[in-house]
């Protein structure tokens, strides 16, 4: 009995392959400030050609007390030249800032047939300098078999 059920555990673990779940990453922004008031124009690109849809984190914190947000201007691209200025391939995220505090934003985006994501400008905080501002791009490999 003890073989037979080797046999079948040996026969299932070779059938049911086990994945790890490391995630591709790209940086878009890294470590930038922004001036009280002031803007970016970044126009930092993620390919999403091998991808439907991917998770974005934005990372950043005032240098001084304040609440004011930061506004992440972003449009899409299908080729990844030409992008759009007006439509559904484009918006902004407004993250309210926490003072000195780090504010961790996180936010999935849903690619479907779009080949490229683009984070045009950033327009800091009225009130403080926007500081340790990072923007990332993280990928889920996809999953093999049914």
């Amino acid at each position: 009995m003890k073989k037979l059920l080797l046999s079948a555990f040996c026969a299932f673990s070779a059938v049911i392959p086990a994945y790890s779940q490391l995630y591709d990453t790209s940086q878009l922004v890294n470590n930038i400030a922004i001036a009280s008031g002031g803007s970016s124009n970044v126009a930092a690109v993620v390919g999403c050609t091998r991808y439907d849809e991917f998770a974005l984190q934005i990372n950043f914190k005032l240098m001084a007390s304040g609440t004011d947000p930061v506004t992440f201007t972003w449009c899409t691209s299908n080729d990844g030249v030409t992008y759009c200025t007006t439509g559904s391939g484009q918006g902004t995220f407004t993250v309210a800032a926490n003072g000195t505090t780090p504010v961790v934003f996180t936010t999935n985006m849903v690619m479907n047939s779009v080949g490229y994501f683009q984070i045009s400008s950033i327009a800091g905080s009225t009130n403080a300098i926007t500081t340790n501002l990072t923007v990332n791009a993280f990928f889920k490999p996809r999953k093999r078999g049914p």
